[in-house]
């Protein structure tokens, strides 16, 4: 919990500290004590920033049930819930295994940590578990989705019972959030009535949260409230789309690409569609440049195929989706460039390109692979970080935007180093219209297809031996408003005895059809 220092070295040298520990008690002398030890180690491990996610929730997981098997809820109620509460909210994030069956587990032992961490008993601890029991009946796969929800608003709503608005700000405003989100997807009750339901807890929380308090959750609800408005059903609805957009723009304004890239990309992707919507153009493509960006570091920062490939199936949309608008604003050079680079990105994330290069760089300057090993992951650890400390009233140490601009900063001059040499003079280098226009020769034209959620376009480049030197393509759009990604989507698949096909074994069973 220290505030001093690089958080994420404190972390690290807190698991140290920890392992040290379990050295020195035994657990057969001293349970309680040793119980406590690794409670408090699983917790560490928690919200480690370090390694990978899934390794260290999977830790922390191994650490709660060691530590189980010698705290007994008798003897210790305190240190045993909280051990408790640690496994079930490890099992509630797990990413390994089912999903459906780590979330009733979690749900198991949130139950069970509550028959004795009740309201009476532990008064500031039986508000936290309530509300992580109601997230994970919000996300429960088993049983009937209608009923699941209503579970965690039954749950939600229990919670103020507690009188938390003064107390615990920060956590009545995140308890109030989660159950404003639940109302805004439930599915019983009036469609309309549940929505403004949602907007009137949004309007509560602004009185308490703000920008300059809690900026964070400030953000995450403004982001939110925005999604609310945009499915409002009472009202005007230009009104409405005014309203989200509002709510929007308010949320990309703290979610930065360098420092919640995760947060600016999921938020980038709704405003792009609010503004597409309203067929602002530039003001959408300007979004979707913010989302690109985002994750852009985010495929940077993946060393791993898999998450590479996560990275890249989000890229791909939404580059589509900014080209679109780039054409519909005009700019035809940069909606081409946009497609190609979304294509190059796409296509060298199948051919495994960068993986293989970091493999031949490990080969032939290992310290250098170890920078950007270090790089990477320092932009990784950035976000987690920032997200631990972004919600703090208390004053930060140090300046997280300098720090922020440091580790890019480092990170552009190790791909810069890596250029240097012949083999990698092109490491993730992005395609400009330069390069496009090289390949383009006269009287063989080039074509670039385009199909997106709100339209499609296919652009003619084309090269004449009088082109002038700077403006060496002509491109002419043929537009395809009408022709959606959907409709594309429902002629190349389709549904057969419960399974989707798509393809030439898609085409193939719609001919049978």
């Amino acid at each position: 919990d220290r505030i001093l220092g690089d958080r994420t070295e404190n972390v690290e040298q807190s698991l140290t500290l920890f392992d040290q520990a379990l050295r020195l008690v035994s657990r057969r002398d001293m349970p309680a004590q040793w119980g406590l030890i690794m409670m408090n180690y699983s917790t560490a491990y928690q919200v480690r920033i370090k390694g990978d996610r899934s390794d260290n929730r999977e830790q922390a997981i191994k650490l709660c049930e060691q530590a189980l098997d010698y705290i007994r809820p008798e003897d210790n109620p305190v240190i045993w819930t909280t051990t408790l509460t640690n496994l079930a909210t490890s099992y509630k994030d797990r990413t390994k295994g089912d999903r459906a069956k780590n979330l009733e587990i979690a749900i198991k032992f949130f139950k069970d940590c509550l028959k004795i961490r009740t309201l009476d008993s532990m008064p500031t601890k039986w508000p936290k578990t309530m509300n992580n029991l109601g997230l994970a009946y919000f996300d429960r796969i088993e049983g009937d989705r209608e009923e699941n929800i209503e579970l965690a608003i039954k749950t939600f709503e229990q919670i103020f019972l507690v009188d938390l608005k003064t107390q615990a700000p920060l956590d009545w405003a995140s308890f109030m959030s989660n159950l404003a989100t639940a109302y805004k997807d439930r599915i019983r009750g009036d469609a309309a009535e549940n929505i403004e339901k949602t907007i009137s807890l949004y309007d509560q929380l602004f009185e308490v949260i703000t920008e300059a308090n809690a900026p964070y959750t400030w953000a995450t609800m403004k982001g939110n409230i925005a999604l609310a408005y945009a499915k409002r059903i009472e009202g005007d609805p230009q009104e409405n789309l005014t309203m989200a957009t509002a709510a929007g723009e308010a949320s990309l304004r703290v979610f930065l690409p360098e420092r919640y890239p995760n947060d600016c990309r999921r938020v980038a992707h709704k405003l792009g569609e609010f503004y597409t919507t309203q067929q602002q153009w530039r003001q959408a493509a300007d979004t979707y440049r913010k989302g690109l960006l985002a994750s852009d570091l985010l495929y940077k920062a993946s060393l791993s195929l898999s998450s590479q490939e996560i990275e890249i199936r989000d890229i791909h949309d939404m580059s589509r989706r900014m080209a679109y608008v780039q054409a519909k604003a005009g700019d035809l050079v940069g909606a081409v460039v946009t497609i190609e680079q979304g294509r190059a990105r796409q296509l060298r994330s199948r051919l495994d390109r960068d993986r293989a290069d970091l493999v031949g760089l490990q080969q032939i300057n290992p310290s250098l692979y170890n920078r950007y090993k270090e790089a990477a992951e320092a932009i990784r650890n950035l976000e987690a970080e920032e997200r631990l400390t972004a919600d703090s009233f208390q004053s930060q140490t140090y300046d997280s935007e300098r720090k922020a601009a440091f580790i890019y900063q480092q990170y552009d001059k190790v791909v810069a180093s890596i250029r240097e040499y012949p083999a990698y003079a092109d490491f993730l280098a992005e395609s400009d219209i330069d390069s496009i226009a090289a390949v383009v020769k006269s009287k063989h034209p080039l074509i670039y297809v385009l199909v997106s959620s709100p339209g499609s376009c296919a652009f003619v480049l084309t090269k004449s031996s009088q082109s002038a030197e700077d403006q060496p393509i002509e491109i002419s759009p043929i537009w395809l408003a009408d022709f959606t990604e959907a409709q594309l989507k429902d002629w190349l698949i389709v549904e057969t005895e419960g399974a989707f096909y798509g393809g030439w074994i898609g085409d193939y069973y719609a001919c049978r059809q």
